[in-house]
């Protein structure tokens, strides 16, 4: 499935606890409750009556919808897994004991959060050099990505960037020979480890599967990176002018299609999704 999922938070209100354990009810001085304490006033309504003690359970928290440490508790107390809304915001509540909710927040079903699937996704998006006959409308694309499990398990992923530009340009040296609406070059990244993730290979995809397939599968210790603003490591693709193949340097580019591919170091561009 080539889709990604946000962190929404289902439309729940999210911090109405005091300290993410327990809720600070009735007097609202910091200090948070274990339970409904009867000889502390609580009068939420300001009419000199004392309140009672909040129905259901987490001291009435499920109706009013709000991510807190008991909502989110591993026991689901409120019934929210698999009812047809994604409670993500628990994940980050508790991240060690959260409900699994994977039911409402794993769309594809294959086991990894959808929320989780773009954040590896962003981490390890490619930077791409474009060429000076790159900018403008032949660099147009529409991105879109996929991550799954790796086959033979082990606990590896696969990131599947379909770089999706609008078109190829053909043969920049013979005036656009071949030239064809879309365009399906791809890059995959192979990943493991999971604390923290870490790139183990790169598949390029060069002109795959015609005649002049030049596409290969690079190690993390041969690809170029380039650090984000956040100092985040990305793998750098050099993309050949006009006909969007994917390499791992100029050389192999240059030397790429039968040595009819060329590429430059004008313009390092994040691929977008």
């Amino acid at each position: 499935m080539l889709v990604g999922c946000g962190g929404s938070s289902g439309g729940r209100d999210v911090g109405v606890w005091a300290d993410g354990a327990a809720p600070d009810s009735g007097v609202s001085d910091g200090a948070t409750d274990s339970g409904w304490d009867a000889s502390v006033a609580k009068d939420a309504g300001g009419d000199g009556a004392v309140d009672a003690a909040p129905d259901g359970p987490c001291l009435g928290t499920c109706d009013a919808t709000s991510y807190n440490a008991c909502t989110c508790g591993a026991a689901d107390p409120c019934g929210w897994a698999g009812n047809g809304v994604c409670d993500d915001a628990c994940r980050q509540w508790l991240p060690q004991s959260h409900f699994d909710d994977l039911a409402d927040c794993d769309r594809d079903q294959d086991s990894l959060y959808d929320s989780e699937e773009l954040r590896l996704a962003q981490q390890f998006e490619p930077f791409l050099w474009l060429s000076a006959s790159e900018e403008g409308f032949r660099a147009a694309r529409l991105p879109h990505f996929a991550v799954e499990p790796r086959p033979g398990g082990g606990g590896g992923l696969s990131i599947f960037y379909a770089m999706s530009y609008f078109a190829d340009y053909g043969d920049p040296d013979l005036g656009g020979l071949t030239s064809h609406l879309g365009d399906s070059e791809f890059v995959v990244v192979e990943i493991s480890g999971g604390g923290p993730w870490h790139l183990d290979r790169v598949f390029l995809s060069a002109h795959y599967r015609s005649l002049s397939d030049s596409s290969a599968w690079v190690d993390a210790q041969q690809m170029q990176t380039v650090a984000d603003a956040t100092g985040v490591e990305h793998p750098v693709v050099y993309v050949s002018e006009w006909k969007h193949a994917n390499y791992k340097d100029l050389q192999d580019c240059d030397n790429g299609a039968f040595f009819a591919d060329h590429c430059e170091e004008l313009d390092l561009v994040r691929l977008g999704i």
